[in-house]
């Protein structure tokens, strides 16, 4: 008889849901599964498996996500109580929700829980004190999942007395179309920053500078932006706002030179899908000097860039010529590592399963 695996993403994170199917692939063979899903049908891509539905939105107000977070985690309880449910994976969580139903879910069933932004976010409204109290209580009843060593390490450090056997590393996986380096060796020629976050900043000095000196139009390049707040466009330097369809959104990066983003300072303790994308359509990347860029840099320093001044991401777009065949080569480690295989066997390990090397 199969173990049953009940699999919830208390978040509903649309953008999450090519992510979460590919988990779930990993799981169907060997687990009977559990859905909690809601109107948008996070999980609707399968067939035949019991939907327990919740009716939280993603887009109410403040007020309806905090109750449906609740409800979505009571629901996880009154499952586990009637049915014989051997694990519970959770996608995403809310933990102050999960933090009023651990003790009584965790004596009847293990719980493995993914970390995205939760870190950065309940840290830095709660700080320090309350983030520790919270999130002491609920790592030691869950397994935890972090996408990179650099996370761990800052949680340990946060709660000193929790000594990290419940944490477990996993690669985020990637969730595009795989588009191999094919580029002349030459310079940079286009740059895109389509990420649906920029600092804005960032964005201001390029476009004030490239009025005074006009860098990009003297040497030939075209950079596009998204910026929803800005629009602007002088041949070379192009800012446009709205939506993005996602085809177009990886024909731009994989027709593109480099990807450029700017990240804002409170991104900390999380992992980027916008580099995944990147380095998987085979377009090298640069961001400013935040810890998980530093990270994949230190990885891919063909493929990965970091800069911590305007000037210094200048130099970076001007100077930044790499043998093909080197950039090649590194791309294929990159895409070892990070394959669904390699994975796959992480995820089983944090799930509690035995792996055969």
């Amino acid at each position: 008889m199969k173990p049953t695996v009940l699999v919830v993403d208390t978040e509903f994170i649309k953008a999450h849901k090519v992510l979460n199917k590919k988990i779930v692939s990993w799981l169907v063979n060997d687990y009977d599964l559990v859905f909690i899903d809601n109107k948008y049908g996070i999980f609707d891509y399968i067939e035949g498996t019991k939907i327990n539905t919740s009716n939280y939105n993603q887009q109410s107000n403040k007020f309806s996500r905090i109750i449906g977070f609740l409800c979505t985690t009571f629901l996880i309880l009154k499952i586990v109580k009637k049915q014989k449910i051997d694990k519970v994976l959770l996608l995403s969580y809310e933990y102050r929700s999960l933090s009023f139903f651990i003790n009584k879910i965790s004596k009847r069933t293990e719980v493995i829980a993914f970390h995205h932004n939760d870190i950065d976010r309940d840290f830095k409204k709660f700080g320090t004190y309350f983030f520790k109290a919270k999130y002491h209580r609920t790592f030691m009843l869950c397994r935890h999942i972090v996408f990179h060593e650099f996370i761990k390490k800052y949680l340990i450090s946060q709660l000193s007395d929790f000594a990290g056997e419940n944490i477990f590393l996993m690669n985020l996986p990637i969730t595009r179309e795989i588009k191999h380096i094919k580029r002349s060796v030459g310079k940079i020629k286009k740059i895109v920053s389509i990420s649906e976050t920029n600092e804005k900043k960032w964005v201001h000095e390029l476009i004030e500078d490239e009025e005074k000196r006009k860098i990009f139009k003297k040497n030939d390049i075209k950079i596009i932006i998204k910026d929803n707040s800005n629009e602007y466009d002088d041949g070379y330097v192009k800012i446009f706002s709205g939506f993005l369809p996602d085809s177009k959104y990886e024909n731009i990066i994989s027709e593109s030179d480099s990807f450029l983003r700017f990240f804002s300072l409170d991104f900390y303790a999380r992992s980027s899908g916008t580099i995944i994308d990147s380095l998987s359509l085979g377009t090298p990347f640069i961001g400013n000097d935040i810890e998980v860029v530093r990270e994949f840099e230190t990885q891919y320093p063909l493929l990965v860039k970091s800069f911590s001044t305007y000037e210094e991401l200048i130099k970076i777009i001007l100077n930044w010529e790499v043998n093909l065949d080197e950039r090649s080569n590194e791309f294929d480690k990159f895409l070892k590592d990070f394959s669904d295989k390699k994975i796959e066997k992480s995820f089983l390990r944090a799930l509690g399963d035995e792996i055969d090397e």
